[in-house]
């Protein structure tokens, strides 16, 4: 039995699912404090709720999948960003707080994605053609 697989599962949903939705909440709220909101930024952010709010394992597989996803983009584009940076006292400092805060987004939607496969197991649902 592996570590993941010791984890109790709604644990697996909920801590991932509350750490998306505070930080759509967070971008809402910036956004609405820096001068407006726009449409699309909304709908991008309102993404983050999808695992709170609708707990299916569609959902959770999905959005562990597409967060993955962009969170790996990021986390890709921002090392090369703070590489070309230059290195200074705070900026070393700032390095690792970004880099520890896309670290724990990568790991919250391979959880995400973890519960999901999880759940769709514990359904029984099987991709086996008869």
């Amino acid at each position: 039995m592996t570590f993941i697989q010791r984890i109790p599962l709604k644990y697996l949903i909920y801590i991932p699912s509350a750490y998306f939705a505070l930080l759509g909440a967070y971008d809402i709220i910036s956004d609405i404090l820096n001068g407006g909101i726009k449409t699309e930024n909304l709908l991008f952010n309102l993404i983050f709720f999808l695992p709170l709010v609708f707990r299916r394992w569609y959902i959770l597989l999905s959005c562990g999948v597409v967060f993955g996803v962009f969170w790996i983009w990021q986390f890709t584009v921002g090392s090369f960003l703070l590489m070309d940076a230059g290195t200074s006292y705070g900026n070393v400092w700032r390095s690792l707080a970004l880099w520890l805060f896309l670290l724990a987004s990568m790991l919250c939607s391979f959880m995400l994605y973890h519960a999901g496969s999880r759940l769709k197991a514990s359904l029984g649902i099987t991709h086996r053609i008869n």
